[in-house]
């Protein structure tokens, strides 16, 4: 079965989408409909943390509160990052913690990105404002 090929997922139905360093027939996610979209990001940028490429970024006010209330809604369910219609990453929401801990206006996403993907992902969650 190939991937969903329209990625908007406005409809409200559910996904079927590759992770970006998985070959097509390696690992596929299924996926509901976007909780957060770049309209809530205020910036992003890729870094390299030790030799780790990944994004860092930061939500507008409105982005903030809609990720605390995701946080508290999915907390220990996985996550995924997707741009593009390809999921870069794949996470749980505060593994470690027994409860549940506000996420906060700032994150970072690091799964094994290159310094082209972290790039890619930065710039399809964030574009600066042209003055």
């Amino acid at each position: 079965m190939p991937d969903t090929p329209d990625v908007s997922n406005t409809s409200g139905d559910d996904v079927l989408l590759s992770g970006v360093n998985a070959p097509a027939s390696s690992v596929r996610y299924v996926l509901g409909p976007a909780l957060l979209t770049s309209v809530s990001v205020s910036s992003a940028d890729s870094v390299q943390i030790n030799g780790q490429w990944s994004v860092n970024y930061g939500l507008s006010v409105h982005g903030a509160l809609l990720w605390d209330a995701i946080g508290r809604r999915v907390f220990h369910d996985e996550i995924a990052a997707v741009a593009n219609g390809m999921v870069y990453s794949v996470s749980i929401i505060e593994p470690s913690q027994k409860s549940y801990t506000p996420l906060g206006s700032f994150g970072e996403i690091s799964d094994g990105l290159s310094q082209s993907e972290a790039t890619a992902l930065a710039g399809q969650m964030w574009q600066p404002k042209k003055k």
